[in-house]
């Protein structure tokens, strides 16, 4: 477990190490959705350390707690609407790109062979921080998530693997734009039957 303060003040406590190779050609950070937590995402963290042996990976604890007292969060979702989303989103993002430098300088692993795996909040922070900076990492997988509003602009060069489920209260068709709208960079789009 770690806590640590970076200098703009913000605080990333109970990370946990599901790998770390001792020379480490990869990083494979892990961010949960509201209301769970580092611990919630480790289990997935040992899907990605089976599969790369030369991977370090982390699952991360968002930085508050729920306003309901159960699990982390990367921003309050108490009260947000669409119209309030996205600058909730801002204001949490320098700190999440401060914790993914973090761990790039830590493990010594550059941005293009960062992985970073959201699940919900933690794939929109994750989707927002390309948004941010387009080199911040390689590759994102989006499980169950989306971006708080649809960028201006292709997010190259990084990969992204969009992943829903067809029961998902996300709509089709918005699931669709979404990935439509990045024709032009590296999208995948999945869902929970395999499909491309």
């Amino acid at each position: 477990m770690l806590e640590y303060q970076d200098k703009t003040g913000y605080i990333m406590s109970d990370a946990i190490t599901v790998q770390q190779p001792e020379q480490a050609q990869r990083l494979v950070l892990l961010f949960h959705g509201v209301g769970d937590s580092a611990n919630g995402m480790a289990a997935l963290g040992r899907y990605f350390a089976d599969a790369l042996a030369d991977a370090c990976v982390v699952s991360l604890n968002g930085p508050e707690s729920t306003e309901w007292g159960a699990g982390r969060q990367w921003f309050s979702v108490q009260g947000v609407t669409e119209e309030n989303l996205q600058a909730r989103v801002d204001a949490a993002i320098p700190g999440f790109l401060s914790t993914v430098r973090h761990w790039q300088d830590k493990v010594g692993v550059d941005a293009a062979h960062t992985v970073l795996v959201g699940f919900s909040q933690g794939t929109i922070m994750s989707l927002e921080a390309l948004k941010v900076d387009p080199t911040i990492a390689g590759t994102v997988i989006s499980f169950s998530g989306r971006f708080a509003s649809l960028p201006e602009s292709a997010l190259t060069p990084a990969v992204v693997h969009f992943i829903h489920g067809e029961q998902e209260p996300h709509s089709q068709s918005k699931r669709n734009k979404t990935v439509g709208h990045y024709a032009a960079c590296k999208c995948v789009k999945n869902t929970s039957f395999g499909e491309r």
